[in-house]
C-alpha cells in the first residue's frame, strides 16, 4: 500500500508541476480581436476629447502619454486651435490635416517615434513653439521651412539629423535652438539677431557661423563635442553672453576679442588644444577681467602653469 501511495503522490506531483504554455491560434486571434477593440475604444475616446474641447470652445488640445500609435484626423476638428501635445506616445507619423491647424502656435511632437515629417508642416505659418526632439528623424522638412515667420522656438534634439534645414535660416524672430545629439556638420549663416540661446551640443559641427557676430543679444551657447578648430573673432561682439560651452573640440587658441565676454558666468574649455601662449598672445590672461566668472573649465589641455 505504501510503495502504492509513493506512486500516487509522485504521479500527482508530476502533474501538478507541468504546465502547459502553447499558444493556440484560437488565442492569437482572441489576443487579436482584444487589441482592436482597445484600439477601437482608444480612437473612440480621443474623438470625444476632441469633440468636447471644440464644443467648449478651448484652444488647447494635450494627448501627452496616451500610449498612441497613430492619431485620428479629428484632431485638427478644433476651430482657431492653438496648442496640440502629442508628446511621450508611440507615433510614427502625424495625419496630413493636422497640418491645416494653421492657428497653431505650439506643436509638441517629442518623445515619439516619428520617422518623418511632412512638408506640410510649412503651412502652419502661426507657429511660435516647434519640440520635435527624442524621435527617430532623419532629416527635417526643406521646401516649406521658410514659412514659419514668427518661429521663436525649436526643439529637435536627439534624433539622427545630418542637414540642417537652410530654410531655418529665414526665421529671423528665432530665440531658442536646441539640436544637440544629432550628426549635424555645420550650422546655416543665419542672421539671427534676437537668438538668446544655442544647444547644439553633440554633433560634427567643425566651425561657427560666419554670423555669430550678428547674435548680439546670446546669453547662452552649447556647442561641447563637436569638431571646432577656430573661435572667429566676432564672438567679441556677444557681450550679453552669461554661458559658452566648448569642451571636447579641438581649438588652438582664443581671439583676443574673447576679452571682451566679460559677461560671462560659465565657461567650459576642457578637453582642448589650449596652451599658455600661442602667437604672442597669453590666452587665460584674456580671462583677467571675467569678473562674474563663477565656473571654470580648462582641464585637458596643454597649460603647465597659471596666471598669478
Amino acid at each position: 500500500i505504501n510503495a502504492e501511495y509513493g506512486e500516487i503522490v509522485a504521479d500527482m506531483g508530476k502533474k501538478k508541476n507541468t504546465v502547459d504554455l502553447t499558444i493556440t491560434p484560437e488565442m492569437e486571434a482572441k489576443a487579436e480581436q482584444v487589441r482592436a477593440d482597445l484600439d477601437k475604444l482608444k480612437k473612440e475616446k480621443i474623438q470625444l476629447k476632441v469633440q468636447r474641447s471644440a464644443d467648449k470652445g478651448k484652444t488647447t488640445l494635450s494627448l501627452a502619454d496616451k500610449r498612441l500609435n497613430e492619431l485620428p484626423p479629428e484632431i485638427a476638428d478644433i476651430p482657431d486651435c492653438e496648442m496640440i501635445d502629442v508628446s511621450r506616445n508611440d507615433l510614427v507619423a502625424l495625419p496630413d490635416r493636422l497640418f491645416g491647424c494653421t492657428s497653431l502656435q505650439k506643436l509638441d511632437l517629442s518623445r515619439n517615434r516619428v520617422v518623418q515629417l511632412q512638408d506640410e508642416l510649412g503651412d502652419l505659418v502661426n507657429l511660435e513653439e516647434l519640440y520635435m526632439q527624442n524621435n527617430q528623424l532623419t532629416n527635417l522638412p526643406h521646401t516649406k521651412m521658410a514659412s514659419l515667420k514668427v518661429l521663436k522656438y525649436i526643439n529637435f534634439s536627439c534624433n539622427q539629423i545630418g542637414t540642417f534645414p537652410e530654410e531655418l535660416a529665414h526665421c529671423h524672430l528665432l530665440r531658442e535652438l536646441r539640436c544637440s545629439n544629432n550628426t549635424l556638420q555645420m550650422l546655416p549663416d543665419a542672421e539671427w539677431c534676437l537668438l538668446e540661446r544655442l544647444d547644439a551640443l553633440n554633433n560634427l559641427i567643425q566651425a561657427f557661423p560666419t554670423t555669430v557676430g550678428l547674435w548680439v543679444g546670446c546669453k547662452s551657447i552649447n556647442l561641447a563635442c563637436n569638431a571646432i578648430q577656430e573661435i572667429p573673432a566676432e564672438i567679441g561682439q556677444l557681450t550679453q553672453l552669461v554661458e559658452l560651452h566648448l569642451t571636447d573640440n579641438s581649438i588652438k587658441t582664443l581671439p583676443v576679442e574673447f576679452a571682451k565676454l566679460t559677461k560671462l558666468q560659465r565657461l567650459n574649455l576642457g578637453k582642448n588644444l589650449l596652451v599658455n601662449k600661442r602667437d604672442d598672445v597669453e590666452l587665460l590672461a584674456l580671462l583677467e577681467d571675467m569678473t562674474d566668472l563663477t565656473e571654470l573649465y580648462i582641464h585637458k589641455n596643454g597649460f603647465v602653469s597659471l596666471p598669478d
